[in-house]
């Protein structure tokens, strides 16, 4: 399957993130969470590390790039699996109206 790279460039994403994603749809191991990370928003954030949120401008993934500059293929690839968990099942509304 070939995946051109301007679909998963979309938005600001590392090169190692899209190319963790193209992996799992590639491969076909794990096509389902390379899938749903392509309606993902891919923003650069000072965090040290990786997180998501839902907004009205749809699901976001931070990242922070020296984090991701240190991480293995397979560390990306279960990163952004754990990150698309949590927006599957929709983990951020539990802290919905709660005193973080």
């Amino acid at each position: 399957m070939f995946i051109p790279e301007d679909i998963i460039l979309k938005d600001n994403i590392h090169k190692e993130i899209s190319d963790a994603i193209i992996q799992m749809i590639s491969t076909g191991d794990l096509p389902y969470y390379g899938e749903f990370s392509l309606f993902i928003n891919f923003i650069e954030a000072p965090i040290g590390t990786v997180g998501v949120n839902v907004t009205k401008k749809g699901m976001n993934f931070y990242w922070d790039r020296n984090f991701v500059e240190k991480q293995t293929r397979g560390s990306m690839i279960f990163c952004i699996i754990h990150e698309v968990l949590h927006l599957l099942c929709r983990h951020q509304k539990r802290f919905v109206g709660m005193d973080k």
